[in-house]
Order: C-alpha cells, then structure tokens, then sequence
C-alpha cells in the first residue's frame, strides 16, 4: 500500500485550494508520524519556533514554526477571535503570553502581550501525531498565502535525535579551606574580639569546577 508522505500530503490539499473564495481562517491537517517533538523542532530552520506541553498527564503537546498572525495587543487578538467567531469557521490556536509587570527595569522595550499564530503545528495527543498548516485568506490573495504556506513547507526538515550531553564532572574547593577557616572561628569567637564585636556572622562559599 502506497502512503503519502505527510509533507506530499499537505502540499496536494494546498493545490486544491488555489481558487478558493474561503475567506478568515484554515487549518490543513494530515496524520505524522514522529517520535521526539523536540528532536523534530531542534533541526528546523523556520523561526520562530515553540513548544508547549500541557501539565495534565497524557494531554496535548505541540510543536509550532512560523508566523502568520502575531498581536501585542489583547484587545486586537479578542477582536480578530470574535471577527472569526462570527463566520463560523473553525477558530487557530494562538501561543503566547501576557508579561506579570511589564514595567519592570530591563524589559520597557519588550511587548506586554504577545500572541502568534504559527504556520506549522506538530500536535501530539492520546490518538496520536498530527502535522497541521494554518492558512489566513483575509488580507491577501490566495496565491499569495499558498505561497508562503508552500516555502514553509519545503523548509521543513526530517526529525532527528537530540545530541546527548555529555555529564559534567565537578570537583569542590572550599574558600577558606579548613585549617584558615578555623583560625578565623577561633579569632572572631575570642573573648577579646567579642567585647567590641558582640555578633559574628560567619559564612563560607563553595566554588564549584567541573570539567
């Protein structure tokens, strides 16, 4: 039995889109079939690339590249969600964040909120892997938006194994070392000391080296 590649795949259903009039938001899907999300998102060359994994137990994990929608505004990502709504197609998953303070010192340069629609989703669930292509006809033609669907699709790169690390050998030295650090005891705990220095507080640093 001949099976598609899931890349092949994507690519025939964008070729049958090439005259449509659906207008707002698609997602192509097809079945993949891989084994590490990571390993697969590590050789990826298309930017910018996320991961999300939620914390349930056997739930959704993703694997996402590209851009076709980012916001910094939550009121604009509520809006174009309710423009969406209202057509009633099927809604994108956005991936992004709110920052707790943007004003901190250090990060006034930085959006306060960011979400993006990415153009590849690698899903993983219970039922399996899912290799998903978000389209968006509202602002362009659909040649267009083919287009750069396709080019994203050529970049896309096979999975492969992360590297293994090698583990890190460490070795301690202690400042001061014991014999100076018993001197100092003996020199602070001294009455003589203690009569004009009531309260010591004596500390040690460990200075980790690893090769």
């Amino acid at each position: 039995m001949h099976v598609t590649h899931p890349i092949e795949a994507l690519k025939h259903q964008l070729d049958a889109l090439r005259h449509t009039d659906k207008k707002g938001f698609m997602r192509l899907n097809t079945p993949c079939q891989v084994g590490n999300l990571m390993g697969w998102l590590n050789v990826q060359s298309v930017y910018p690339r996320l991961y999300w994994q939620s914390r349930d137990a056997g739930a959704v994990e993703y694997a996402a590249l590209g851009v076709v929608r980012a916001f910094d505004s939550l009121a604009a990502l509520q809006a174009d969600l309710a423009t969406l709504a209202d057509s009633g197609g099927e809604q994108p998953d956005y991936f992004g964040g709110m920052a707790f303070d943007p004003g901190t010192p250090g990060w006034e340069h930085f959006p306060g909120c960011h979400f993006l629609l990415p153009r590849i989703e690698l899903r993983r669930q219970q039922a399996g892997v899912m290799l998903s292509l978000n389209l968006r006809f509202d602002d362009c033609c659909p040649e267009a938006e083919i287009a750069q669907a396709r080019a994203c699709l050529a970049a896309l790169e096979e999975e492969q194994r992360l590297p293994c690390w090698l583990p890190n050998v460490y070795q301690r030295e202690d400042y001061p070392a014991q014999k100076e650090w018993a001197a100092s005891v003996e020199q602070v705990t001294h009455p003589d000391h203690l009569s004009h220095t009531p309260k010591v507080v004596l500390s040690r640093g460990d200075v980790p080296n690893h090769t």
